[in-house]
């Protein structure tokens, strides 16, 4: 889009823009969905972890168990939602 927009004010100072180039197939795109998710709910779960054991020192498991199933309840439900088709994203909400 900038280059297309450069072009448009007579600096073709990029080239012309190439429309036709394709972008990532979409189960490739997915792969990296999931694996964005997948790092968030690790990085939750390490965070909530020592954060359990920082602040109780006795039941450190107590602290933890409440934040880790909220963590995996929401990468799940992301995990459902990224699996719908696009037209089905908003359906439940009834945005569709």
């Amino acid at each position: 889009m900038t280059q297309s927009a450069f072009a448009d004010f007579g600096w073709a100072i990029l080239g012309t823009p190439h429309w036709s180039l394709p972008g990532l197939a979409p189960n490739v795109v997915q792969l990296f969905e999931f694996g964005f998710i997948t790092l968030g709910l690790f990085g939750s779960l390490l965070v909530s972890y020592s954060i359990a054991v920082t602040e109780e020192l006795v039941h450190p498991m107590r602290a933890f168990i409440p934040w880790a199933t909220l963590s995996l309840l929401m990468a799940a439900a992301a995990f459902w939602l990224l699996s719908q088709p696009m037209e089905m994203r908003g359906v439940v909400l009834g945005g569709g």
